[in-house]
């Protein structure tokens, strides 16, 4: 074996991949391109819908999956949507899971053959929450849930949605894994969570109602002090409840309105970024398309991933 050979056979690549929503069909042809060119990922940090990707590589059910999502219908997506009573967001992510484990069928995120970190989100003490260890159908559904679309998940006292809120492309999950080369996946879809003229309504709301909220806070603390702690204030944090619609999306556009982590998209070896112009978060009509380009863009990023595994 030739010491090129060798040096390409030891090192290591995580792969970071952006939440997408419908988009994530572009993973299936980044991953088929590398996997025809000999480009062995070896760890997966994921955000949203990426997730069912990583899981079903790390499965081996990947092409089952492909095969699955590339003859989908737009009825048939539409199927997997089933509403949602718990008033947190409009529909629930029971159904998606269902079939998902027709492809992962492991229990826990250790017990993956190739590892798979799940990025979300957590509304209550405003970070990011990497998953991976523990159960991969609760950590996916949290990754997954779109503010306002998809209900939150309430967890050990923290109230998780979509980990592309806090990580556009979850760089810092990929760099726990302590790989040799990162590479980032930016399909564009979790930068867009809100619209421009929704953040900058919302600048507005806040600007306008903030004093309100102000001397509302500080009248219930002036009352705890004279009187004592309110029963709500006593309640333990591991009783957290769902919080309604409108509170979800309203603290989950305060933190997109800071942008945060926005620098850790510049910390990866190299970031592969598709064109997403003309497809959609949610549409699957497009799906042969989506497909062509996620390959198109992977085969572009082959020199360069493999002159950083010569090194």
């Amino acid at each position: 074996m030739s010491e090129i050979a060798s040096k390409t056979k030891q090192k290591t690549i995580a792969l970071a991949m952006s939440g997408a929503g419908a988009r994530a069909v572009m993973y299936f042809g980044i991953l088929d391109a590398f996997k025809e060119n000999g480009i062995n990922v070896s760890m997966f940090a994921t955000c949203s819908s990426a997730s069912f990707i990583a899981l079903a590589y790390s499965s081996g059910t990947f092409d089952q999956l492909k095969q699955r999502v590339l003859n989908m219908d737009s009825k048939e997506m539409r199927g997997l949507f089933e509403t949602s009573f718990n008033g947190g967001g409009l529909f629930s992510f029971d159904r998606i899971v269902v079939e998902m484990k027709k492809y992962v069928p492991y229990s826990n995120l250790e017990e993956l053959p190739i590892p798979v970190s799940v990025v979300a989100s957590d509304i209550v003490h405003g970070e990011e929450v990497v998953f991976s260890i523990g159960d991969i159908s609760r950590a996916v559904k949290a990754s997954c849930s779109m503010p306002g679309l998809f209900e939150p998940v309430v967890w050990g006292g923290r109230v998780l949605l979509d980990g592309g809120l806090f990580s556009i492309i979850p760089v810092e999950a990929a760099s726990a894994f302590g790989a040799d080369i990162i590479i980032g996946i930016d399909l564009a879809s979790t930068r867009n969570l809100f619209s421009n003229p929704v953040l900058h309504f919302k600048r507005g709301w806040n600007f306008v109602f903030w004093p309100l909220s102000f001397l509302k806070r500080s009248s219930f603390k002036a009352y705890d002090k004279i009187v004592g702690p309110r029963e709500e204030s006593q309640a333990n944090i591991d009783d957290i409840k769902m919080p309604n619609l409108f509170s979800t999306l309203d603290r989950s556009m305060n933190y997109a309105i800071k942008e945060r982590r926005k620098a850790e998209y510049f910390n990866c070896d190299i970031v592969i970024t598709p064109s997403v112009k003309g497809f959609g978060d949610v549409g699957i009509s497009k799906a042969d398309a989506m497909y062509a380009e996620g390959r198109r863009a992977a085969e572009e990023a082959l020199p360069l991933i493999k002159k950083l595994l010569q090194k």
